[in-house]
């Protein structure tokens, strides 16, 4: 999901470190808008019809929605067609193997 993650298990089992990577690949594998089988890109393909999704995908969409509407809009997930104008439509993985990468941050217009 293009994210940097550090682990840090204390107590517990001893495989929970094992248990821990196997679930977030398991997440990458349901919300990566580049896998052509994962819940968000059916989601996506699927833009307005209803969608059978996994429950942990279920909950994210809830907890999107959630984040919009307490931030007035500020937060919004529904992105993807400024996504891909900008031209994100790549894995950071491919882009890494190219010459150049190019980072815009984007910052929201003030509301004054």
């Amino acid at each position: 999901m293009g994210s940097v993650v550090e682990m840090i298990v204390v107590g517990g089992p001893s495989d929970a470190m094992h248990w821990a990577r196997a679930r977030l690949d398991e997440i990458e594998q349901r919300w990566s808008r580049f896998l052509p089988g994962s819940d968000v890109s059916r989601m996506n393909i699927n833009a307005g019809r209803p969608v059978e999704v996994d429950g942990l995908t279920a909950e994210l969409v809830r907890t999107a929605i959630l984040a919009w509407r307490e931030s007035g809009g500020m937060v919004n997930p529904t992105v993807l067609g400024a996504v891909l104008r900008a031209g994100y439509v790549r894995t950071f993985g491919e882009l890494e193997q190219h010459d150049a990468i190019v980072v815009v941050r984007i910052t929201p217009n003030s509301r004054t």
